[in-house]
This record gives structure tokens, C-alpha cells and sequence, in this order.
């Protein structure tokens, strides 16, 4: 069956999911302080219906799980090091990929900022495991 199927598939992969009810308008997440909360916030919308069940769940993919997954697997465990194993030296104004970018090249000139007054003895990116995470949002 389709069930087993995903099942099976989620087993094999090693990517944890979880699901977590949210406001049917999406308005908020009910997670963390929210998670026993039965109305949303923002829009007093009910969190579940008469019969009890979340009126709507979104499922929530472990980005720690799919990054060890990607690293599990020698095709891909490959393609994650691409940043390591090519040079990035694009003529000056041209850009291949985000490692010929200005920003980046700073930042492997920079010691690794964790707050204010604590910096690391590293710089950025010079471990070849380490992995570049880019975030796009949809207007929050």
C-alpha cells in the first residue's frame, strides 16, 4: 500500500518528520509555549475540530536528519563538498556560483563570530565539512 510505501521510504531515508498542528488560517504554529493553546492567537480560529483532530498540520522536515542524510549517501556526500573541492576563482565581475562572491570570500577572511565580545580562534568555512544553509522566506 502507499502507506507502507512512505513508511518504508522515511525508514530507508533517515529523515525525521514531524507534524505539527497550526492555526487553520496559518496564522501560527501551536509549538513550543503554544503547543497546549486551543485557539490561535491572532485570529481566534479553533485549533480543532468537533470530533477532535487538528484542523490543519503541516509537517516539519529535521534539517539535522536530511544534512546527515545527504552526508550518509556517497553520491551526495560528494555534492555537499563541492565548496571544498573546486577553486572559486571566477575572473573579477564574474560570478559562477555563491563561493565566487564577494561576501563569501570575506567571510573566509573573518574568525568566526559567535556574539559580541566571544570570537573563535577559525575563520569561516575552513573546515570542508562545513555546510552553507541559504534561507528564503514568503514574506515573514
Amino acid at each position: 500500500s502507499m502507506k507502507l510505501a512512505r513508511r518504508q521510504i522515511r525508514l530507508l531515508s533517515g529523515i525525521k518528520t514531524f507534524l505539527i498542528d497550526c492555526c487553520p488560517k496559518s496564522c501560527m504554529a501551536f509549538t513550543g509555549s503554544f503547543e497546549n493553546l486551543t485557539q490561535c492567537l491572532h485570529c481566534q480560529s479553533n485549533r480543532y475540530s468537533a470530533s477532535g483532530n487538528a484542523l490543519l498540520r503541516f509537517q516539519y522536515l529535521s534539517i539535522t536528519s536530511i544534512l546527515q542524510a545527504l552526508y550518509g549517501g556517497r553520491t551526495s556526500a560528494k555534492a555537499m563538498r563541492y565548496r571544498s573541492l573546486h577553486h572559486h576563482d571566477s575572473p573579477p565581475g564574474h560570478i559562477r556560483d555563491i563561493y565566487d562572491s564577494g561576501i563569501y570570500k570575506k567571510l573566509c577572511q573573518r574568525k568566526i563570530k559567535v556574539t559580541e565580545n566571544r570570537t573563535l580562534p577559525v575563520k569561516y568555512f575552513s573546515d570542508p565539512r562545513e555546510v552553507l544553509l541559504g534561507v528564503g522566506t514568503d514574506g515573514f
